[in-house]
């Protein structure tokens, strides 16, 4: 996981759990986690993820701060 402290935690529709932490998002599916937003290059402008929305239809958004 991309920090030890969790924010947030939602589950997507494909069975992956979505984890917002003060240093980005973390997402684990098949026993693995795939980090995001550690740097302006995933497009985060706040690396603080406070919450998670899944939509019926997949997509997932990010709510942050600071």
């Amino acid at each position: 996981m991309v920090s030890d402290a969790a924010l947030s935690v939602a589950s997507g529709v494909d069975g992956a759990v979505w984890i917002g932490t003060p240093n980005g998002v973390s997402r684990y599916r098949d026993g693995r986690f795939q980090n995001f937003g550690r740097g302006a290059s995933d497009g985060f402008t706040s690396s603080w993820i406070e919450r998670i929305f899944v939509a019926r239809d997949g997509d997932v958004y990010f709510f942050g701060s600071r």
